[in-house]
């Protein structure tokens, strides 16, 4: 998403491309963004550690701390707080697990908590967004991208979310 992979694809695809450039399509830097993971489980952690190796500052919320071993290991920063959390990070990153408590975990009112410029990565369930919520804030521009390997009501993606150059599915 912060390559802006889709935006080149078709401008590849459509026959506009005129050569590179180093400034063309460079997208976003990740180096020293904040990434907030929500589950820091075993991918999260993995997730994390590969973070880490890209420069992003690693924050995370999940039911309990990990060990202070595992932080220390990661650089993570806890949050118990996760609406706290999602207002301050670059980069929102879904690892945890499809219950009753995280269906619809990012809804319209958590969604309208992230910043502008924020990338939300959904690599974990389709149920943890409100696509049509999630629809609504890419058509506004109250986010700056979506990448999302999982859909709400799989395969079926919402009609809302595609066609956009900073949203890659």
């Amino acid at each position: 998403v912060s390559r802006r992979i889709v935006e080149g694809a078709q401008v590849v695809a459509e026959g506009r491309f005129e050569g590179w450039t180093p400034t063309w399509m460079c997208g976003r830097k990740l180096w020293g963004k904040r990434l907030g993971i929500v589950g820091m489980g075993r991918i999260g952690q993995a997730l994390a550690r590969r973070a880490k190796a890209f420069g992003l500052q690693v924050h995370y919320h999940n039911r309990k701390p990990v060990s202070d071993l595992i932080a220390e290991e990661l650089g993570a920063t806890y949050w118990d707080d996760l609406d706290q959390m999602l207002a301050r990070m670059d980069i929102v990153s879904l690892n945890c697990p499809a219950t009753r408590e995280t269906h619809h975990l990012l809804s319209a009112e958590r969604l309208a908590r992230l910043q502008p410029h924020a990338i939300l990565i959904n690599t974990a369930r389709g149920e943890l967004i409100d696509e049509a919520a999630l629809a609504q804030a890419v058509a506004a521009r109250a986010i700056a991208g979506v990448g999302l390997d999982v859909f709400e009501h799989e395969p079926a993606i919402h009609p809302g979310l595609m066609g956009h150059p900073n949203v890659v599915l």
